[in-house]
């Protein structure tokens, strides 16, 4: 359900009802970012899950010297920008070695290795070798190539938008109802 609200109404409401109308919108901007937040969790790439569990909504201070943002949508996983804009060629620690041969071992399947009951079909091929062959390809290509951007957040734009602009009218339509 969608309401269009009449600018002339909206700016009567705040001459004559300021404090509450901006408590409506700071209302319904945190709302909107609670809603964001529920659409960007469902697109974040994940593998173990650190990247979608640190989204938060934070709620803006008010008052003189604050920022013009009433709510935000962040995410402090370390590697979120990498995830989004990708990454240059670089080198690959020891330790970026084990987490890939990890990454690798927790999605074999992808690669070929069928898995049952946990554990690997035994066959002919040493799987832990091969494994850490993935892990050496990925690495080299890591350092040669970098890593590409997925652009999750960017190309959910347009939605976090919308979620913030209708739950910002929800609020405001609520107090115009409420102010008569």
């Amino acid at each position: 359900m969608s309401r269009v609200i009449d600018h002339a109404k909206v700016a009567a409401l705040i001459k004559g009802h300021g404090k509450r109308v901006r408590a409506a919108i700071a209302r319904g901007a945190r709302r909107g970012a609670e809603h964001g937040r529920s659409i960007i969790v469902k697109k974040t790439p994940t593998d173990q899950g650190q990247l979608r569990n640190a989204w938060q909504v934070r709620q803006m201070p008010a008052g003189p010297g604050a920022v013009n943002a009433l709510a935000e949508l962040v995410n402090e996983a370390p590697h979120a920008g990498i995830v989004e804009h990708g990454a240059r060629p670089h080198p690959v620690s020891a330790e970026g070695m084990e987490a890939l041969y990890h990454w690798v071992r927790r999605n074999r399947a992808e690669f070929g290795f069928a898995t049952t009951s946990g554990r690997t079909k035994r066959v002919t091929v040493d799987v832990e070798a091969e494994l850490r062959k993935i892990a050496e390809g990925i690495a080299f290509k890591l350092r040669t190539k970098g890593q590409k951007p997925t652009y999750f957040v960017r190309n959910e734009r347009p939605a976090l938008t919308r979620a913030a602009v209708v739950e910002v009218q929800a609020a405001i339509a609520a107090e115009l109802a409420r102010a008569g």
